[in-house]
Formats: structure tokens, sequence, C-alpha cells
């Protein structure tokens, strides 16, 4: 059975470690259509790490759903909510083997984590503020 505390507390153990830069996530110019084809509209970045002997790759995305209105012939989109998804990957295909839950706890501040520490703001913000 799957165990979803342990799970959170995994993925705050990779907040932590991408916190203290024991753990790199490098920018992917993935093809974001083979991701697409499978969840939905990618929203922003898609990142990857490895981790020990494992690979992963974090991104978020909207799903596609569409409610449809037969009495008047329209399509309205809905309001999409945005989904964190942190993925488990094949080695040398870079499928996803597993997929952790989407209200799997600290997915949103990893991604956040994650985001912060790839676009180096820290260094950028210092560099402003020591022109004081």
């Amino acid at each position: 059975m799957f165990d979803r505390e342990k799970a959170g507390k995994a993925v705050v153990k990779l907040i932590k470690e991408t916190i203290d830069d024991r753990l790199k996530w490098s920018v992917v110019s993935q093809k974001l259509n083979m991701l697409e084809s499978k969840v939905g509209l990618v929203v922003g970045r898609v990142y990857t790490t490895a981790y020990r002997e494992n690979s992963f790759r974090l991104y978020q995305y909207q799903p596609v759903q569409h409610e449809y209105s037969y009495v008047s012939f329209t399509t309205k989109k809905r309001k999409q909510e945005v989904i964190i998804r942190l993925e488990l990957l094949e080695s040398t295909s870079e499928e996803a083997l597993w997929t952790f839950p989407p209200d799997t706890v600290g997915l949103s501040d990893l991604y956040n984590t994650v985001r912060l520490k790839t676009t180096n703001i820290d260094k950028i913000l210092d560099d402003i503020l020591a022109d004081d």
C-alpha cells in the first residue's frame, strides 16, 4: 500500500537538499508537446535532477478540460487549476516510471524552491542591494 506520509517526507527532504545546494536542478529544453500530450498544458519550466541513483522531473501543468453545452453548441473553458507533477524517471528513456500523487505534501513548495534556485534570484537581489 502507498504511504502518503512517507512521500511527503521525501518531498520535504528534496526541498531541504535543494535549499542547502546539495541537490542541483536543471532547466530542461524538453519536448513540451511530448509532456503536454500526456498531461495537458505545461505551464512554466520543466526541471530535472538526479538524486543518488534516481532521476526526477518536476513541472506544473493545467489539465485539459472543457465544458460542453449541447443546448447552445458552445464550448467554455473552465478556470484551470495548476497541478505540480513530480515524476521518477526511467534512466534511459526518461519516461515516467512513477508519479507522486498531486496532493502530496510539499510539491508546491518544492516547485517554488527549485524555481528560485534555478533563477539564482538570491544572487541577483544581493547584486542589486550591493549598489547602495
